[in-house]
C-alpha cells in the first residue's frame, strides 16, 4: 500500500508588533483560507489517516 508522506510543512510566523502592508495581509489571508481548506480535505480522504 502507497501512503502519502509529508516531507516539509509550510509555516509562517507573524512578527510581535509588527504590522503587515496591506498587500502581505491580502497574501496572508489568502494562504490561510487554502490552509484551512487543504486541511479539511485530508481529514477526510482516507490516505491520510495514519
Amino acid at each position: 500500500r502507497i501512503t502519502p508522506v509529508v516531507e516539509r510543512q509550510l509555516m509562517l510566523v507573524r512578527r510581535k508588533n509588527r504590522s503587515l502592508s496591506t498587500a502581505a495581509e491580502a497574501l496572508w489571508d489568502v494562504v490561510r483560507d487554502q490552509g484551512r481548506a487543504l486541511m479539511a480535505g485530508r481529514e477526510g480522504d482516507p490516505l491520510y489517516q495514519i
